[in-house]
C-alpha cells in the first residue's frame, strides 16, 4: 500500500491521508481533525506508520500512528510538552532504534526534537535548537 497526504484549505476542505492499493485505487485512509491543518512527514517505525499534523490557526500539533489498520492519536505535542509556539514539523527519521521528529524553528520561536522509543515513550531530548528541521540528525 502506498500512502500520500493532502493539506486542509481552511475553506472547508479537510486534509486527508490517502491509501493506494495494488489495483491502483486511491481511498481515504484518515481525515484530519479540521480544515486548517497540514499533514507532514510520513515515517515507518516498528512496523507502524506515523505522520505529523500541524494546525497553526487552531493551535494543534499532533502525531498520529497507523497500527493494526487503525489511525489513532499517538502524541498531542502541545499538551504533553507545552510547546505552543507552533513550530513546523520537519522530516522524521529513525536513528539508533528510536523515532525522531524535529520541529522548527519558525519566526519568533525556537525549534525542538521529539523522540519516541520502541516502547512508545515520547520525550523531548533537544529543545531550543536553531537547526532547521530538514538539516539532519538534530536528535542524535
Amino acid at each position: 500500500v502506498l500512502y500520500a497526504a493532502t493539506t486542509g484549505t481552511g475553506g472547508g476542505t479537510v486534509g486527508i491521508v490517502l491509501a493506494r492499493d495494488a489495483s491502483g485505487t486511491w481511498t481515504t485512509s484518515f481525515s484530519g481533525p479540521n480544515d486548517d491543518g497540514v499533514f507532514w512527514g510520513f515515517v515507518e517505525f516498528n512496523s507502524n506508520l506515523y505522520i505529523a499534523w500541524l494546525d497553526q490557526t487552531n493551535v494543534q500539533s499532533r502525531i498520529y500512528q497507523f497500527a493494526a489498520g487503525v489511525w489513532a492519536l499517538d502524541l498531542n505535542i502541545i499538551t504533553t510538552f507545552a510547546e505552543d509556539d507552533q513550530e513546523f514539523p520537519g522530516e522524521p527519521y529513525v536513528f539508533d532504534s528510536n523515532l525522531y521528529y524535529p520541529y522548527g524553528p519558525t519566526a519568533g520561536a525556537t525549534g525542538f526534537t521529539l523522540k519516541r522509543t520502541a516502547a512508545g515513550v515520547w520525550s523531548q531530548p533537544v529543545t531550543a535548537t536553531a537547526v532547521q528541521p530538514t538539516a539532519g540528525l538534530t536528535g542524535a
